[in-house]
């Protein structure tokens, strides 16, 4: 069984893999569940593929808390988890930052260095503008707050505070588009990076390259289409696409419309053009119609890439909308569209579901475009589209931030200063 399963991952991979089976044996041997350490996405998505082979639940953290790390319960079909049951604590790294600023770099080195202790026991660092958080294994909080008392020469006292605090962290994520021999790591970093060969031989002897989370030191390995590679110093980059890729080759992505009512027609015709030369050109999409509207007769050309459903009930909306790669919000551009809310990129947001709407009222305030979400100017939808579809990394990637946005923002404990003031006046 193990070389069937073997044969789906990379060598890399084995070690991991027998541990999973190891747990999964444990799982099934007691009837009790077992957690994990903090493990990457990678990781977590090895032991949902062996409990799905071997019909063991399997729940990560990032189900309840949109994080890159995360702590994964294995356990029988009886158990039905909460955050508690993660075992995890969120520290706030207090310090003052009219001094110096905290980085990612220089947290993630202190906690190493100075408490000796393994990456598997602590999980995301968190860094915006002013303010530092870091993600940890609840047994060993006195450990972080004992023995962490200066980051970088700065004073810092780490307080543990709810889960509804976690900030979001910054992103400076750009899209490149660059040339390159071959897919050879060694090529690839070169140009990517604009290092010699060389260069490019020292990081790798240095131990400072990872594809996918794992060491490569070879320098002949093969960068895949949506492989994410980590270079100490000089950061991540994910290979989102290759220019020479054939249609054939690329996977189905679902578009979904949600009209909600007739009066979204006008709506829809803003991108029906749009929508027309995507169905033609990329046969591997389909459109999701949902709830009210007029279906425009060139459209019924496009049959089999058409999916009509009723309108539903709004207990069943998010799995239906998590079904989607790509959430429609049209607008046209007047005064009641610009009066309305970002419902429409919340309700997707919350299911890891990318969104391109136009770049008007609520959505130009909610969505930061290209990390949140897409902002399309009219005249430019099909251009943002076919960009998407030709970028599943990217889909996932502004689908996750969105996540985790409405996550850390948008629930009702974040405001309940503001709604008790408005209650009473």
């Amino acid at each position: 069984m193990r070389k069937d399963i073997y044969q789906h991952f990379s060598v890399e991979d084995i070690s991991f893999i027998d541990k999973g089976l190891e747990w999964l044996r444990q799982v099934e041997e007691h009837y009790a569940s077992i957690l994990t350490p903090f493990i990457n996405p990678h990781q977590v998505f090895i032991l949902k593929t062996l409990g799905n082979h071997q019909g063991i639940q399997v729940f990560s953290s990032n189900d309840f808390v949109a994080t890159e790390y995360s702590r994964v319960l294995l356990a029988p079909d009886y158990f039905i988890p909460t955050l508690t049951d993660f075992e995890m604590e969120l520290l706030e790294i207090v310090y003052s930052s009219k001094f110096d600023q905290l980085t990612h770099s220089k947290i993630l080195g202190t906690v190493l260095n100075r408490l000796g202790i393994d990456r598997k026991l602590f999980g995301d660092i968190l860094v915006t503008e002013n303010r530092a958080q870091i993600i940890v294994d609840q047994k060993f909080t006195s450990l972080f707050q004992d023995g962490i008392q200066k980051i970088a020469r700065l004073p810092v006292k780490l307080e543990v505070v709810s889960f509804e605090e976690l900030v979001e962290a910054e992103s400076d994520y750009q899209e490149k588009e660059v040339l390159v021999p071959s897919m050879r790591l060694d090529a690839f970093l070169s140009n990517v990076l604009k290092l010699s060969r060389s260069q490019t031989a020292d990081l790798l002897e240095r131990k400072y390259v990872q594809v996918n989370y794992h060491l490569v030191e070879k320098s002949d390995y093969q960068v895949q289409i949506g492989d994410l590679v980590s270079v100490r110093r000089f950061g991540r980059i994910i290979l989102l696409k290759e220019n020479g890729q054939t249609k054939k080759d690329k996977k189905k992505i679902k578009i979904g419309y949600f009209s909600g009512s007739i009066t979204h027609n006008e709506n829809f015709d803003l991108i029906r053009s749009a929508i027309l030369k995507i169905l033609k050109e990329f046969p591997q999409t389909e459109l999701h119609l949902v709830g009210h509207l007029t279906i425009p007769d060139e459209m019924k050309n496009y049959k089999k890439q058409l999916i009509v459903h009723d309108f539903l009930d709004w207990t069943l909306l998010p799995s239906l909308v998590a079904e989607m790669d790509i959430n429609l919000a049209p607008l046209v551009d007047n005064v009641f569209n610009r009066a309305k809310s970002e419902i429409k990129w919340l309700e997707a947001a919350l299911v890891g579901v990318t969104t391109v709407a136009s770049d008007i009222g609520s959505f130009s305030e909610i969505i930061t475009n290209e990390t949140t979400g897409v902002l399309v100017a009219d005249g430019m939808w099909y251009e943002q589209l076919k960009d998407l579809i030709d970028n599943k990394t990217k889909l996932e990637f502004l689908g996750n931030n969105a996540k985790r946005k409405v996550i850390s923002t948008y629930k009702t404990t974040k405001h309940k200063d503001e709604f008790i003031e408005a209650i009473h006046g």
